[in-house]
C-alpha cells in the first residue's frame, strides 16, 4: 500500500494541508487517539466511547474499501479473500498495528482477526492493564465495516482478547449480528446506534464515497 502511494505521488502537502489522493487528511500522534478515548470515557462513560469509536472505525473502513475497490478497480482484479487482506494493509499504513486474518469463511460468514493493536499498546502504556479493558472499539468498527463491504451483509465485531486486558495479542471475531447476540461480551461492546453516512448525522453532503445502505437490527 505504501509503495503504491509513493509510486503514484498520492501523498502531497499543499496550502497547509496533507492531501491523500486529494482528500484532506491528518497526521497525529497515536497517543492523542488514546487521550480522546480516555476523555470521552471520563466525561460520558464507557458506552459513549463504544458509540463514538465503533462508528468512527466502521465509517473509515467503508470509505477506504470503496476507494480501493472503485477508484482503483481492485474489486475486479482480486478474489474476495485477497481483497480483504489487501484492504487490511490500510491498518498498517495509518498506524493502528499489524493484523492477520486467521479465519476467513465466506460460506458461514465467520471471520477472525488477530494482531498487535498499536492503540491497545499505547493504552496499556498510559493506563496499565485492567481485566475488562477491551479498548479497540475503533478497530472493531473497522473490521466490521470492511467485512460488510466485502460480503454485503450486516455483521458485528467483538474483541475477545486485548493487550490492554493483559493478553499477548488482540483478537476479534466478526459474524452476522444475530449469531453474536448470545456471546458473553456482546452487550458490553454493542453501540447503542450505528450511523452509516454523514447525512445520518445531519451533514449537508455525504463523504467522498458514501457508505452502502445496510439495515441493522
Amino acid at each position: 500500500m505504501v509503495e503504491k502511494i509513493l509510486r503514484f505521488n498520492a501523498l502531497k502537502w499543499k496550502n497547509g494541508k496533507v492531501l491523500l489522493w486529494n482528500m484532506p487528511s491528518l497526521i497525529t500522534a497515536l497517543y492523542v487517539l488514546v487521550y480522546q478515548h480516555a476523555t470521552v470515557e471520563k466525561l460520558y462513560g464507557k458506552q459513549a466511547v463504544i458509540d463514538v469509536f465503533y462508528n468512527l472505525g466502521k465509517f473509515q473502513a467503508k470509505q477506504a474499501f470503496k476507494i480501493v475497490e472503485k477508484r482503483f478497480g481492485y474489486g475486479q482484479k482480486l478474489s474476495k479473500t485477497n481483497l480483504l487482506r489487501f484492504n487490511t494493509t490500510w491498518g498498517e499504513f495509518i498506524g493502528i498495528g499489524k493484523f492477520k486474518w486467521v479465519k476467513v469463511d465466506m460460506k458461514s460468514k465467520t471471520f477472525i482477526l488477530q494482531g498487535r493493536s498499536a492503540v491497545a499498546e499505547e493504552y496499556k502504556k498510559f493506563f496499565g492493564i485492567k481485566k475488562d479493558n477491551f479498548v479497540d472499539h475503533y478497530i472493531r468498527g473497522q473490521a466490521a465495516g470492511l467485512i460488510e463491504e466485502l460480503i454485503d451483509y450486516p455483521v458485528f465485531c467483538i474483541e475477545t482478547k486485548c493487550i490492554a486486558a493483559g493478553h499477548p495479542l488482540c483478537s476479534f471475531i466478526i459474524k452476522p449480528l444475530d449469531e453474536l447476540k448470545t456471546h458473553p461480551l456482546f452487550k458490553s461492546q454493542k453501540p447503542k446506534k450505528q450511523f452509516e453516512k454523514f447525512s445520518h448525522l445531519g451533514a449537508q453532503k455525504d463523504a467522498y464515497f458514501a457508505a452502502s445502505n445496510i439495515n441493522h437490527c
